[in-house]
Parts: C-alpha cells; sequence; structure tokens
C-alpha cells in the first residue's frame, strides 16, 4: 500500500484578493459613466422586496456595476450582495434583476455574471459535493431559461463562474470538453472540481482524461489547492484511491479559506468529498480518520434513515429497521455530541431531535416512555399531542396506565424545571411561560397526577416550597393536579404566583397557573397575581 506522508504536502499558496474594495466615497450619486439595461426604470421597483423592504435601490445597485467608475462598480456589487442575494437569500427583486443582469452578462460583465449564479443556486459553500446540487433556489428555473446566453458568455470568457452555473443547473452536457492545461493554480483547481461534479451527474460521460491527470497532480502538484482539488475529482467521479482518500481526510480539519469559484472553506470542502466516495461500511469503521468520525455516522445515519419523514412526521418505533437501529446504536455510543443539540439534516429526516428520544428509537432506553399501549410509543402519543396543541383523552388514559409519576419523571428526566431540555422530541423551549407545547405537557402531565400519584404530587410541592428554584414543569403539573382534585392548600399559594415580573421568562407556563387560580375558592385565589 502506498504511504502517505502529510508532512510532504505543500503549504497553501498566497492568492490574489481581487474583491472589489469600496473607495470609502458616498454613493449615489454615482461618480463614474453608467450604461444602465435596457426598461431598468420601468420597473415598479417599490412593490418588490429585498431583504432589506422595499427593493427601491436595486436598480441604482444594478446601473452601478456597469459603471466605469470602481467604487461605482464596489457600491452596486456590495448592495447587490447584502439586499438582493443576502446570504444566498433571494426575494421578489431577486427575480426581477435576472433579465437585466443576463442583458449585462451579454455585455461580458462578470459582476453580473456572479450575482446571476448567486441568485440561481446561492452561497458558493452552499454546494460542496455533487450531493448538494438540489440546493437551487426557487429562481433557478428563470435563470436556467437564459442557458444559451450563460453558455455563450461562458465560451467567450472562459469564466469559471459562469461553467459552475451551468454545471449546477444541470444544462452541461456530458462530453463538454475541460482543459485541464493551466499553470494558475486557483482555475486548475476550479476545472477539475467541475470535471468531478460533471462525472458524478453523468455516467455516461468519459472522464478518464481527466481522472488520470487529477491522479498525477494529487501526488505532484506544486499547489496544495491543486492537490485539494484533485482529490475531490477523484472522489467525485469514484475514481479515488488511498492517497485521494488521505489528502482529503488530512485536510478535513483544516482551518484554512481559499478564494476560488468551487472551493472558500478548505475543511467542509474535504469532508464533504471523503463523505461523498466512502463506502457505508467505511463511515463507521474503528479506523476513520478522528476528523471524520462524527461526520461519518452522520453521513451513515443520512443514508439509513427512510423516506418520507421530516421534523413535522417523524420516525416511528414501528418503522426502524434493524439495520437501522443497529446504525443508531453505534452512532450514540460513538458520536453522542451529534445528538446534543440535534443535527438539523438528520432533524428534517425525521431522526428526534434529543438524545433520549434518539435512544428510545434505537431500543437502548427502556423507560416508561418506551412502553406501547397501542401501535404507538408511549413517548409518541405525547409527542404528537405537543405538535397538535391538543391533550387527547386516549394519550391521558395511557400515562395514568403507566403511572403519572413516573412518566412525568421520564419526561423531565430528573430536572426540576425545563432549564434543560425535557427528553421529548420535540424538545420543549427552556424557558417560554406560554408556549403552547409547553401549556399542552403540564395539562397532561397534571391531569394525570390528579387521577393518580396525588400524594406524590403533593409531597413534591412540599419540597419546591423548601426549595430555592423557581417553580417549573413539575411543580406546575402538581399544582394543577391538586387544584383539580380539590386538595390545594393554603400554603401552595406561593408556588402559583409567576417567580419573575416578567412571565416570558417563567419556567413555569403561565397559562397553566392561571387555570390553577381559577380552580381555587375565591379567599385563594384572591392571593395569586399573575399577568393578564
Amino acid at each position: 500500500m502506498e504511504a502517505f506522508d502529510p508532512a510532504l504536502l505543500p503549504e497553501f499558496e498566497e492568492q490574489d484578493n481581487e474583491e472589489i474594495e469600496h473607495d470609502g466615497l458616498a454613493r449615489p450619486p454615482l461618480r463614474g459613466r453608467t450604461s444602465p439595461p435596457q426598461g431598468l426604470r420601468d420597473i415598479d421597483w417599490t412593490s418588490l422586496e429585498d431583504a432589506y423592504g422595499a427593493a427601491t435601490e436595486t436598480p441604482l445597485y444594478l446601473e452601478a456595476i456597469t459603471s466605469d467608475d470602481p467604487g461605482d462598480v464596489a457600491y452596486g456589487a456590495h448592495g447587490l450582495y447584502a439586499a438582493t442575494t443576502h446570504q444566498g437569500s433571494v426575494f421578489s427583486a431577486s427575480e426581477a434583476a435576472i433579465p437585466f443582469l443576463v442583458e449585462l452578462v451579454e455585455r461580458d460583465n462578470a459582476t453580473a455574471m456572479a450575482f446571476l449564479a448567486r441568485i440561481a443556486v446561492g452561497e458558493t459553500h452552499f454546494v460542496r459535493s455533487p450531493r448538494d446540487i438540489d440546493a437551487r433556489t426557487e429562481y433557478a428555473g428563470a435563470v436556467a431559461a437564459h442557458e444559451g446566453a450563460i453558455r455563450a458568455y461562458a465560451d467567450r470568457t472562459d469564466d469559471p463562474e459562469a461553467w459552475r452555473l451551468l454545471a449546477l443547473l444541470g444544462v452541461l452536457p456530458g462530453d463538454v470538453a475541460i482543459d485541464l492545461d493551466t499553470n494558475d493554480p486557483a482555475l486548475l483547481a476550479d476545472r477539475l472540481v467541475l470535471a468531478g461534479f460533471l462525472a458524478a451527474s453523468d455516467d455516461s460521460s468519459d472522464r478518464r482524461a481527466e481522472t488520470d491527470r487529477a491522479r498525477d497532480l494529487v501526488r505532484t502538484s506544486a499547489s496544495l489547492l491543486v492537490r485539494l482539488a484533485a482529490a475531490g475529482t477523484l472522489a467525485f467521479a469514484g475514481a479515488h484511491d488511498d492517497h485521494a482518500r488521505h489528502v482529503l481526510a488530512h485536510l478535513a480539519d483544516s482551518e484554512e479559506y481559499v478564494s476560488t469559484t468551487w472551493i472558500t472553506a478548505v475543511g467542509p470542502f474535504a469532508e464533504a468529498a471523503w463523505l461523498f466516495s466512502a463506502g457505508d461500511d467505511e463511515l463507521t469503521r474503528a479506523d476513520v480518520p478522528p476528523s471524520l468520525r462524527v461526520a461519518g455516522v452522520e453521513e451513515r445515519l443520512r443514508r439509513a434513515l427512510p423516506a418520507g419523514y421530516d421534523e413535522d412526521s417523524p420516525i416511528p418505533a414501528r418503522a426502524v429497521s434493524s439495520e437501522l437501529r443497529a446504525i443508531l446504536a453505534h452512532a450514540v455510543a460513538a458520536s453522542p455530541d451529534l445528538f446534543a443539540g440535534g443535527s438539523p439534516d438528520l432533524i428534517s429526516r425525521g431522526l428526534p431531535a434529543t438524545r433520549h428520544a434518539v435512544e428510545r428509537l434505537a431500543g437502548l432506553r427502556n423507560d416508561v416512555l418506551s412502553e406501547a399501549p397501542g401501535a404507538s410509543t408511549l413517548a409518541e402519543l405525547i409527542e404528537s399531542d405537543l405538535r397538535a396543541g391538543v391533550a387527547r383523552p386516549v394519550t391521558l388514559d395511557a400515562i395514568v396506565a403507566a403511572g403519572a409519576w413516573p412518566v412525568l419523571e421520564a419526561v423531565l428526566s430528573g430536572s426540576t424545571t425545563v432549564s434543560e431540555h425535557t427528553t421529548l422530541d420535540p424538545r420543549l423551549p427552556r424557558s417560554v411561560a406560554d408556549d403552547p407545547m409547553l401549556v399542552t405537557l403540564v395539562l397532561l402531565l397534571g391531569e394525570a397526577l390528579s387521577r393518580t400519584d396525588l400524594g406524590t404530587a403533593v409531597t413534591a410541592l412540599d419540597d419546591a416550597l423548601a426549595s430555592s428554584d423557581p417553580p417549573g414543569v413539575r411543580t406546575a403539573a402538581c399544582l394543577l393536579a391538586v387544584a383539580l382534585a380539590g386538595r390545594f392548600e393554603d400554603r401552595f399559594v406561593p408556588l402559583v404566583r409567576s417567580f419573575h415580573r416578567y412571565p416570558e421568562y417563567s419556567p413555569a407556563p403561565v397559562p397553566v397557573l392561571r387555570r390553577v387560580r381559577d380552580l381555587l375558592p375565591p379567599h385563594l385565589a384572591e392571593q395569586v397575581i399573575l399577568p393578564s
């Protein structure tokens, strides 16, 4: 096996930063001669929106990038970046700008080309591997309608931004030629990654010439940027070898930034390329490089999760295969931090947002919430009610049957307040006094406690009176239980008062405390002061 020594890799070279810099002069008015696109002022821009409201400045920004004054161009570019394509988001003004940007692209305006690409496919870092190719914006189709103009511009200027846009829009033919004969490291890196993306998107295309060249460059180039791009190309094309994988793994935790059309942050690009090329079994092997272990587990889960589920329709326990259960068990053991705050990508695919909930799904946590009184587990019944904002009788009956106090303890996992998230999915807020999910949870637990475990609830309230902690979910549920059962006593009145003069910060849901007050006899209710 070929030995890999990271000490033999070159360093990243200094790159020329060609960013347009503002000259510090106030604008408007523009200071140079401009040639705005036809009909620019015929649009009612005030009826359109950008990132900051009415898009009144958009036509000025578009005109500015046609100026012969560099300061004007910088002003227009910064304006379009901040308002029309803010952090990769698009707006109605973005769509309206498309035909005007296309006209400027036909005049070989590179700044217009860059913003046309941003409107269609967002920020550079939105797409790090061919797996991200669907990260197009809602206006990608409107931009793709001008494919002919963009391709003609690309042929005339060889602007990497145009070639990247055509590739990400999926309109480049599989046999398009890519010239890798250049001494410019940044340009060579862009062309290499383009070849890798095209190879990944079209299995029938013959990219052997590019992959052979990449296999040589990943070992011999004096530019580490080129070696990174070559390794990525081999990964995307399915032509990777051990050396290319070692380069990607070594650079996966790099904090370097580079300035190319395809790559900005080195570490995330290297990680994405390594993950793209890894087989399922490779992702969770013991010898996965430390810098890739968490990402490898996350990628393995991403591939294993069943389709058809999302954050609002999470994967039920009955849909978990034995294979997925094993992968979840490995993930919890190998990468517990992955579930500390939840992975947004995995949550969007239906995975629970808390570690406890993931453990239940994997069969690793056999608590009372894992019991299945019917087709769903008790946790799933409660979570369904929280999402709907309704405490259903079937859920209440199931809690009572399982034991209200054990359920409360399993939900709160020993926490006296909600200063920490509950063990349920979805996660409840840390301290939002009138959050509907929190209110529903306390209503369920309080009514269940009133039917059973009432003595335990009274003991818990006495403990709360002796504690310096503010009343939280547990206390609110117990207060509701004794009030519903007619067992509320004078000494509990201080616990019903909101702990803070600002109820929005109360860990006990104020709507529940209001209900408790309404259940009290007049001589007690008048002692309770709550916000209206």
